[in-house]
C-alpha cells in the first residue's frame, strides 16, 4: 500500500510539470585526488560557468603533473604533483571577478583501493573518470558524478566504483541496454567500503540471452573547509529490506540526527539469475509536493527517505528488495576564510518528473543548477496502472550539465505501457 500511494501522489500531483523550467545560473568547481603518476601522487582541478561567456583560470602552489584526464565537459582542467599527507589548495578565478578555492588532502596512498584515486574494480573496464560536476551557491560544497563501462559482454554484467579518497559517496546511478532485448538494472547501491567510497551495479538480461556491457555511475561529495575524516562521520547511509515476494517493495527512513537526504539506492535478490527480479523503482520520497499552473511549478523541499521496488518477470521468482538512503544534519559547521568556523544550514531540493504512458518510456529532470548541488538520482515505474506483465528500468543517468537526472524503462517480452517518474536531489549550504 505505501508503494502504490507513494506512485499515485507522483503520477497524479508532478505528471503536469515538464522539464523547461530554468534556473539562475552558476560557477561550478571540483578537485580531488587522482592516481600516481609515474609514482609521484597527483591532484586534478576543473571549473566550469553556467554563463555564457564567463571563462575561469586555475592556480595551485605545486608543480603540474604529467597526469591528464580528460575533462567532464566543457571545462578548464589543470593537474599538479604533491606529496603524500600534505594539502593543497586551488584558487579558481572567474572571468567576472568570482572567486572560489577548492583544496585537496593528498592521503590514502597504498592501502586505500585504487591507492586513494578514483577506481574501476571489474577487469577490464574503463578508467572510473569524472564525468560532471556541481557547485552549490555558497561555493564550499561540490560534487562529482565518476563514471566506468565493463568492456566484456556478459549476460550478468557487474561493476563497482569507487569515488577519490577526498569524497564521500551520496548516490549513484546505472545505465543497461533496450536493445536488441534488454539489459535491466537489478543493483545500484552502496557497498563494502568502510571510506564510503564505493557504488556497485548489477544488471542482466531477462528470458532472452543478451551479452552486454553497462555503465556504472557514482557521485561524490566534498565540502571546502572540512576534512573527509569530518565529512564521513556527517553522512549516513541506512538501509531497510522487504520480505520475500513476486513484486516487493521496500523504504527507509535516515536516523535521527541526519534529516537532510542526499541520494539512495536499491538492491534485489533472488536466487534465479536472468530470471529474477528487476528493479521497478529506486527513488526518493518527496518531502512536500508542488502544483503547476500556468507554466509555474512547485517543488518538494527535499525527501524523507527513499524507496525501491522490484519485480519477477514472465517466469515465477521470488525475492527482495532493498533500499539505501544517504543522509547528512541539517546544520553543520564548516571553516571559512571569511567567517572562521561557522554553522551551515543545509537545505535539500527534490524535483520529480512523469513522463507520458510509453512502452518505452523515458524523462530528463532539471534540478538548480549553480544554486543546488546535485546529490542523488532515482526513478520509479507505474506500471500497475497500465498494463500487466511490467516495465523495468535500464537507464538511471545522473547528469551534471543539468544537475538532473535522465531515466527510461520499458517492456519486455509483453506489451506493458508505463509511465516513469525521475527524481532529483540537490544539497546547499546557506550560512
Amino acid at each position: 500500500m505505501q508503494q502504490r500511494h507513494i506512485r499515485t501522489a507522483i503520477a497524479t500531483i508532478v505528471a503536469a510539470i515538464t522539464t523547461s523550467t530554468a534556473y539562475a545560473a552558476g560557477y561550478h568547481q571540483i578537485c580531488y585526488q587522482g592516481p600516481q603518476y609515474n609514482s609521484v601522487p597527483t591532484f586534478v582541478v576543473q571549473c566550469r560557468s553556467d554563463i555564457p561567456g564567463v571563462t575561469c583560470s586555475i592556480s595551485a602552489p605545486a608543480g603540474g603533473s604529467g597526469y591528464y584526464p580528460p575533462p567532464a565537459g566543457a571545462s578548464t582542467v589543470s593537474t599538479y604533483q604533491g606529496a603524500p599527507g600534505t594539502s593543497y589548495t586551488a584558487t579558481i578565478s572567474f572571468s567576472d571577478g568570482t572567486q572560489r578555492s577548492c583544496t585537496t588532502s593528498l592521503n590514502g596512498y597504498g592501502a586505500s583501493a585504487g591507492g586513494g584515486g578514483a577506481l574501476a574494480t571489474t577487469a577490464g573496464a574503463t578508467a572510473a573518470i569524472l564525468t560532471g560536476y556541481t557547485t552549490d551557491q555558497s561555493g564550499l560544497l561540490m560534487t562529482g558524478i565518476w563514471s566506468s563501462r565493463t568492456q566484456n559482454p556478459l549476460r550478468v554484467q557487474k561493476n563497482s566504483v569507487y569515488v577519490p579518497r577526498d569524497l564521500v559517496l551520496v548516490g549513484g546511478g546505472a545505465l543497461g541496454s533496450d536493445y536488441p532485448s534488454c539489459a535491466l538494472i537489478s543493483k545500484m547501491y552502496p557497498t563494502g567500503d568502510l571510506e564510503k567510497r564505493e557504488w556497485r551495479v548489477e544488471t542482466q538480461d531477462a528470458l532472452v540471452a543478451q551479452p552486454h556491457d553497462n555503465e556504472t555511475y557514482a557521485i561524490g561529495m566534498k565540502i571546502e573547509g572540512m576534512s573527509v575524516t569530518t565529512l564521513r562521520q556527517l553522512v549516513a547511509w541506512s538501509s531497510g529490506s522487504s520480505g520475500t515476494a513476486a513484486h516487493p517493495t521496500s523504504q527507509v527512513v535516515p536516523p535521527a540526527g541526519f534529516e537532510a537526504v542526499l541520494g539512495g539506492g536499491a538492491y534485489t535478490f533472488a536466487p534465479y539469475p536472468y530470471t529474477g527480479q528487476f528493479l521497478t523503482a529506486s527513488s526518493a520520497i518527496p518531502s512536500i509536493y508542488g502544483f503547476c499552473w500556468r507554466g509555474v511549478c512547485g517543488e518538494s523541499s527535499g525527501s524523507t527517505g527513499w524507496w525501491a521496488a522490484s519485480k519477477d518477470h514472465g517466469i515465477s521468482a521470488p525475492g527482495s528488495v532493498t533500499s539505501y538512503v544517504s543522509s547528512m544534519p541539517t546544520s553543520i559547521q564548516v571553516w571559512t576564510p571569511t567567517l572562521g568556523t561557522h554553522t551551515f544550514q543545509v537545505q535539500t531540493f527534490g524535483r520529480g518528473v512523469t513522463s507520458g504512458v510509453a512502452a518505452h518510456p523515458g524523462i530528463v529532470v532539471a534540478g538548480r543548477s549553480g544554486e543546488f548541488a546535485l546529490t542523488g538520482a532515482g526513478a520509479s515505474v507505474d506500471w500497475e496502472s497500465y498494463g500487466y506483465y511490467g516495465n523495468l528500468l535500464w537507464k538511471v543517468m545522473p547528469r551534471a550539465d543539468i544537475a538532473g537526472v535522465e531515466v527510461s524503462s520499458k517492456d519486455h517480452a509483453w506489451s506493458s505501457p508505463a509511465t516513469i517518474t525521475g527524481y532529483v536531489l540537490g544539497v546547499k549550504l546557506v550560512p
